[in-house]
This record gives C-alpha cells, sequence and structure tokens, in this order.
C-alpha cells in the first residue's frame, strides 16, 4: 500500500469519524431540545389545568372536569387521551366518551390501576414522564391543601417529534456526506501535491541505485526536499567520478571516500585573482573527513569574503555540519559587506539545522581591494595572526571576537578593520595546527606558530610559507598520527 493511499485513508477516516460524532452529537441535542420543549409544555398545561379540575372536584362538578379534560386534547393534535383517575386510581374521567364507557362498563381496576406505570403515576407527588414506544404518558398530582385528590393523565404521541428528528438526520447525514466527498477530493489534491517530490525522490534514488549516474532528480522545491535532491544529484556526480576509485575496496572504506571526495568539492579548487593578494590555503582532515571549512569568494566588485571554520567533533558528524554551513556561507555572503552581519546570519541559520551541543568557530574576513582594508569577526576562533613588514612584529588581533556560532540564537558579532599593507602577512589557522602533537604529547603550540612565520616571513608567497610551516609541524610531531583536522591560510600582499 503507498504512502499516498495510507495518508489517504487516515484522514477519510479521521474525518468519517469525526462528521459521525458531530452528525450524532447534532441530533442528539436536536431530540433532546424537541422532548425538554414538550415535557416544558405539557407541564405547564397540566399545572394550569389542575388548577381548574381541582375547583371542579371541589364544587362536584363533573361537567366543568369533563369539559377541561377534553379541551386539553382538542388543542394539541398530538395529545392522543386526557384522563383524570382519583388517588386510589379509579377513572373519573376520560376525553374519549367511548373509552370511558368501555372502561366502567368492564371494571376501572382491571384497565387502569394494575397498570405499572398507572400505579407509578398514581403513588407519585411529582410531575412524571414515562415512555412506552412512540408516546409518552405525562402524569400531574391534582392538589388541594396538600392533599393528592387525583391525578391527571396526558398521553402524547412522539410521531411528530420523530419525524422532524428523522427528517433532521435524513439532512445531517445528505450534508456529512456532500462534506465526506469535498473533503476526499481535497485530500486527494493535497496529498498528491504533498507527495509528489518524494516519488520524484523515490523513483530518482531508484534510477541511481540501478547504476544510472547520469540521472537528474527534477526537483526544484527551495526547501528541505529541495535541498535533498540538490545532496542526491551531487552524489550521483560525485559516485560517477569516485567509482572508479572504489571498486577494489571494502564496503565501509568505500563510503567513507565517496564522502570525503563531496567534502572536497566543498573545499574551493580555485581562488578567485585578487590585485596585489597572494593566497594559499592547506586542508588536511585527520580522518577521511572532516570538519574544518575555509572559503574565498569574490562578494561584490573589489571585495572578496575569506572565511575559516572549525567545526567541535570530528568525522562525518562534523562534516555534516561543515557541508551546512557551506550552503549557508555561499547564500549569505554576497547579501552584506559587513563580517558582523555575516557571522550573526550565519549563527542564526547554523543554530536552527544543528542538533543541540554541537557548534563551531569561525572567523571572517572581507578584504577592500580598492581601499587595501581588512575587515574581519571572530566568532571563537583562533585569533588572526599579522605579521607587519613596517615594524617586523607579529601581532595577534584580539578583537572583534564573541561566542562560536550555533551555541545561541540572535548572538551579537563585532568587526574591526586594519590597513593591509605591502609586505603584510596574514596567517589563519584552525587548532589542528597548533595542537598538533608528538609522540610525548606535547603541542607545537601557538608560539611556534608565530615564530615560524617571523623566521620564514620573507618567503616569496604564501604556497612556499605554508610549505615551511607544515614542515615544521611535520618535524616536530614526527611519527605521532593526527589527532585534529587541520587547516592553514596564508594572505601576502604584495
Amino acid at each position: 500500500m503507498s504512502i499516498k493511499l495510507k495518508f489517504t485513508i487516515l484522514i477519510l477516516v479521521f474525518i468519517i469519524i469525526l462528521v459521525s460524532i458531530l452528525t450524532y452529537l447534532s441530533i442528539y441535542r436536536q431530540q433532546s431540545l424537541l422532548l425538554e420543549s414538550t415535557d416544558k409544555r405539557i407541564k405547564v398545561i397540566m399545572m394550569n389545568t389542575s388548577d381548574t379540575i381541582k375547583e371542579g372536584i371541589i364544587s362536584a362538578d363533573d361537567l366543568l372536569i369533563s369539559t377541561t379534560i377534553r379541551k386539553i386534547k382538542e388543542r394539541n393534535e398530538d395529545i392522543i387521551h386526557t384522563f383524570l383517575v382519583d388517588k386510589r386510581g379509579n377513572l373519573l374521567f376520560h376525553s374519549d366518551s367511548q373509552i370511558m364507557n368501555k372502561v366502567l362498563g368492564m371494571g376501572i381496576k382491571e384497565d387502569f390501576s394494575k397498570s405499572p406505570e398507572m400505579q407509578k403515576a398514581v403513588l407519585s407527588s411529582d410531575f412524571l414522564k414515562q415512555i412506552h414506544q412512540n408516546e409518552a404518558l405525562y402524569s400531574y398530582p391534582v392538589t388541594g391543601n396538600n392533599v393528592k385528590m387525583a391525578t391527571l393523565f396526558i398521553n402524547f404521541s412522539l410521531n411528530r417529534i420523530m419525524q422532524n428528528i428523522n427528517q433532521t438526520r435524513t439532512r445531517l447525514i445528505t450534508i456529512s456526506f456532500v462534506i465526506l466527498l469535498i473533503f476526499m477530493a481535497i485530500t486527494y489534491v493535497f496529498t498528491s501535491i504533498l507527495l509528489r517530490p518524494i516519488k520524484l525522490l523515490t523513483k530518482g534514488a531508484q534510477i541511481i541505485g540501478t547504476g544510472n549516474l547520469d540521472y537528474t532528480i527534477p526537483v526544484k522545491q527551495k526547501d528541505e526536499l529541495g535541498n535533498l535532491a540538490f545532496t542526491f544529484n551531487r552524489m550521483s556526480y560525485e559516485l560517477k567520478i569516485s567509482r572508479q576509485k572504489a571498486i577494489d575496496k571494502e564496503l565501509f572504506e568505500r563510503d567513507l571516500k565517496i564522502a570525503s571526495e563531496i567534502q572536497k568539492f566543498l573545499i574551493p579548487e580555485k581562488i578567485p585573482q585578487i590585485k596585489n593578494i597572494l593566497l594559499n590555503a592547506i586542508y588536511k582532515p585527520a580522518r577521511f573527513v572532516g570538519g574544518d571549512y575555509y572559503d574565498v569568494v569574490e562578494i561584490g566588485p573589489n571585495k572578496y569574503g575569506v572565511i575559516i571554520v572549525d567545526v567541535s567533533g570530528k568525522g562525518s558528524g562534523a562534516a555534516i555540519i561543515m557541508a551546512v554551513i557551506t550552503f549557508i556561507f555561499h547564500s549569505e555572503a554576497p547579501r552584506t559587506f559587513d563580517t558582523s552581519k555575516l557571522m550573526f546570519e550565519l549563527n542564526n541559520k547554523l543554530f536552527e539545522r544543528i542538533p543541540l551541543g554541537n557548534f563551531a568557530t569561525g572567523l571572517y574576513m572581507i578584504y577592500d581591494a580598492e581601499k587595501e582594508i581588512m575587515q574581519y569577526t571572530n566568532a571563537g576562533h583562533s585569533n588572526l595572526i599579522l605579521f607587519n613588514k613596517a615594524s617586523g612584529k607579529i601581532f595577534e588581533l584580539s578583537k572583534a571576537s564573541s561566542f562560536p556560532l550555533g551555541i545561541s540564537k540572535d548572538t551579537d558579532y563585532t568587526r574591526a578593520a586594519f590597513k593591509f599593507e605591502k609586505g603584510d602577512v596574514i596567517l589563519l589557522q584552525t587548532d589542528g595546527i597548533y595542537e598538533a602533537k608528538n609522540v610525548n604529547q606535547q603541542e607545537f603550540s601557538n608560539e611556534r606558530v608565530k615564530s615560524t612565520l617571523m623566521k620564514h616571513s620573507s618567503a616569496n608567497n604564501p604556497d612556499k610559507l605554508n610549505e615551511l610551516i607544515m614542515n615544521e609541524i611535520n618535524q616536530f610531531v614526527g611519527a605521532a598520527h593526527q589527532h585534529d583536522d587541520m587547516t592553514l591560510i596564508t594572505i601576502k600582499k604584495v
């Protein structure tokens, strides 16, 4: 059974139950109101009539009593009979003279007092109602000086009330059926629209699963399903490239390598050419996939954004969060030339998309090539290291620092800026660089990073400078296993 059919049946069952309950309650409510209204009307009639009958009994005026009883029946076509019995159950008067004569001829007690309904009514001192099939027998005591003198009975037909209830039931059932048909149509259309992208994804997954990696899933929604389709399409593309490399590998290693290839696609292969700027970056994950991320993008005329991010944790979990950050960054970076605003948006969107307890540190810079100004914002990341050619000194820029990304929403970030002059060198790194450990568990340290930069600051280009720094790290680490992702970016103004 398809999801569409299950979903449709589930909604229809719910609607049928809901409509049935509402219909039943409506019918029950109307029936209760009609019966209650009838009870009140009969009670008022009997109360008013009992006073007249009492006067007739006291004055022994049989004509007054019989006339009063007959008038009750004549005024309401739903009243079948009206009669009066004494406190011993003997029939005194009846609205139907034939019945009156017949009963008098056969014996009162045999016809009336032995009836359970009659006995109950004769003994009662209250207004009483007893229903048998489609008739209601009402009784009301006629009292004088707090002494029961007789009991007045009205035999009332419920046929018309039941007819009204049946008509209402028919109308409600018809309306309910129409509503059900409307909801069936709405449900069918709604489920068709809702499940169409899922069908396309399922079809695409099946086609890709058969080995047709040239197939593209045609889902264009700009939502989670659209992102999933994009991921499927990207995955099929990378699988096509990586399949030959993974053919002799174990299944686990093959899956990790595919993920690694996907992540490498997110790391920029080509860096934009920036006037009078040389830039080089090294990325080395600790495992097949990592949680470090950097990028360089042109965000406007003569304006370039440079970002470096370190996701907490390692492996596939960190890699997934890194991919999320990539998508958010590429979406938001061209929208603002303010580093603090970019970090604000990146933090909020990341907070909404990652599990509680996960976070990332990051540093974002915008270089204005026309004004030669470097603007930056730090979100809990390692400080920007600057070699100033004019003074020959190394500086750690700790301004514009704030909380890491993804911890809390609406965090305010600040920005700072400095003049990026000829011969100056900027070094950005993740903690895998300065926390690289040797076999004795000693860390390379940030001080060694700065001293290495100072020693090799005269290198002609960042490529060579990064190579020299990594050589120093490798010599220090020796045979020790790499325990964390390593990302190193150097930028030189020429």
